[in-house]
């Protein structure tokens, strides 16, 4: 009977991913309807123990769905908080989406004034 090389695995029928593989939409998505919250700490690049601090505190940057002892993400949430909707164009990765919206919202210099053909909410004109 061959050996098996010490390098090849049994493919990991446990449903975990591969924490190598980048976040893509697509692969979000495909999660279903929800994900452990160690799941959605890997999506959003946190640390698991702090997700758990997070949700322990009700403070998890998406609502959180205690089932017993254990914490369930919804999928819709995780995405709107990545920017990620269905009519949105689709980043190569999650990381990129984190990198573009940390630099959009970075501090504007407002000392030019206010823009012209601006419109106040809620219909006072």
């Amino acid at each position: 009977m061959p050996r098996r090389s010490a390098t090849s695995r049994p493919a990991d029928t446990s449903g975990a991913s591969s924490s190598s593989a980048p976040w893509t939409p697509e692969r979000i998505r495909d999660l279903g309807a929800v994900c452990s919250l160690p799941t959605a700490a890997q999506i959003l690049q946190i640390s698991v123990s702090l997700a758990y601090q997070l949700a322990e505190r009700g403070t998890f940057p998406v609502p959180v769905i205690q089932v017993g002892t254990r914490y369930r993400v919804p999928i819709p949430p995780l995405l709107a908080a990545l920017g990620l909707t269905a009519s949105a164009q689709d980043p190569d990765s999650v990381a990129d989406l984190i990198i573009r919206r940390s630099a959009a919202s970075m501090p504007v210099d407002k000392s030019a004034g206010p823009d012209t053909g601006a419109t106040t909410l809620g219909g006072d004109e």
